[in-house]
């Protein structure tokens, strides 16, 4: 039995030769028809627009992963931001961000891996943001739920009759879900989101060495059991990193509203409303018409234009809505304070399992052998790795890369706008 290290904190990006390939090809398999239908659905329902804000999500969740904290025990992690893209434009959409952050800091910076490429965006393009995104509309949907018996037993004289609820009752509670509940919400989803994905890295590195062994008893790849891979992922981010996640999304959630509430995804329909606010009921009125949280819903229904305008999807109000060009300057400029923040994490010391080589194992994990596969296995030249370039200062390399990251994702997803475009004249 492998002996575990006083302080053992992994990285959320689990790199090659950490878990066998054929681990790596399942989630490979698993992914490319998740990748297929989520991509399908975004090109289906995006506008231009969307797709232009997608590439900031993408390149938002690219700097955001570059942030690393310090965590109990002398180590660090980092947020991912997948549940924030989530909640504005939905799951979807955060799946097809997430994963071209991945593939972007496999390539060029060698953060993560190839052979691994699936399991992380499985993890932090999955598992968060679906995760995050079932418990805002849950949260939403029991609030609504139980603003909804109230106001109609008020309406019905004490009687606690729901289903006969008014129409003007049922819209009241679509609009009275406080501000307070919707950030707690939105807390919760980023906090557990990113936790439960943390479990998941767990899992899949803890039964390497259960399933990979050499003829000596040897690790082949990672070598620690589900008893130290368990609590060394899950107590820094409960701690530390859940908090900063949940946090983020808060903060960018409320952000976004603000500057660009046209993007913002909506999920309640008229049957939802006619049918007494049920769980899936993620949006409200407040999310559509700005400041009807303060308003009765018979005076924000008579400010839209019509209830179907109201409770529309958000693709058909985008489609409705007088067309913008590209994003607004409020998030560029976000985008270049994050880009500029980011060689602060140049201060947090100490490294997350995953965030070193080979040749630093021993010293790392308090083992006195290197894993055969870890040792000689699989290896990518990045072009920046690690998110430097020799012959400049940490600072310089850290700056040229978000610098960098900000350039593709706004390119590629730029060119997927163009084919949304292109669609769009078609029909």
């Amino acid at each position: 039995m492998t002996t575990a290290p006083e302080t053992v904190t992994l990285a959320m990006h689990i790199p090659d030769n950490f878990i066998s390939p054929s681990t790596g090809a399942l989630f490979w398999v698993v992914m490319i028809p998740v990748w297929f239908l989520c991509m399908r659905a975004v090109m289906r329902e995006a506008t231009p627009e969307k797709m232009a804000y997608l590439g900031a999500g993408a390149a938002f969740s690219f700097l955001i992963m570059m942030f690393n904290v310090p965590t109990p025990g002398g180590t660090t992690a980092h947020g991912v931001g997948a549940a924030l893209i989530a909640l504005l434009l939905g799951p979807q959409y955060a799946t097809v961000a997430v994963s071209v952050a991945l593939l972007l800091q496999a390539l060029l910076f060698g953060d993560g891996g190839l052979i691994t490429l699936g399991a992380n965006c499985f993890n932090m393009g999955v598992v968060l943001p679906f995760a995050a995104y079932g418990l805002y509309a849950g949260i939403r949907g029991t609030a609504l739920w139980i603003t909804g018996r109230r106001t109609a037993g008020e309406s019905a004289g004490g009687s606690a009759r729901p289903a006969a609820a008014t129409a003007s009752s049922v819209e009241a509670a679509v609009a009275a879900v406080p501000a307070g509940v919707d950030r707690v919400a939105q807390f919760v989803a980023g906090y557990v989101g990113i936790t439960l994905a943390a479990l998941c890295v767990a899992i899949e590195l803890g039964v390497q060495p259960l399933l990979f062994r050499a003829a000596d008893g040897q690790s082949l790849y990672f070598p620690f059991g589900l008893a130290v891979t368990v609590p060394a992922m899950l107590i820094p981010h409960l701690a530390v990193a859940g908090v900063v996640e949940g946090l983020m999304t808060v903060a960018v959630v409320d952000f976004v509203r603000r500057t660009a509430p046209e993007i913002v995804r909506s999920r309640v329909a008229v049957g939802d409303v006619a049918g007494g606010v049920r769980g899936d009921s993620v949006q409200t009125v407040a999310d559509v018409v700005p400041g009807s949280a303060d308003a009765g819903a018979s005076d924000v229904l008579a400010n839209a234009t019509n209830a179907d305008t109201v409770f529309a999807p958000a693709s058909a109000q985008a489609r409705t809505a007088q067309p913008r060009s590209g994003l607004r300057r409020s998030v560029w400029i976000a985008l270049a304070a994050v880009a500029l923040l980011s060689p602060i994490s140049l201060i947090a010391t100490g490294d997350a399992w995953g965030e070193w080589g080979a040749e630093d194992f021993m010293a790392a994990t308090g083992l006195d052998y290197v894993p055969q596969y870890i040792a000689h296995g699989f290896s990518w030249n990045a072009l920046l790795p690690d998110y430097s370039l020799a012959g400049l200062p940490d600072i310089a390399g850290y700056l040229l890369s978000a610098v960098i990251g900000i350039a593709v994702t706004t390119i590629v997803f730029r060119l997927l706008a163009l084919a949304v475009s292109g669609r769009n004249v078609r029909k």
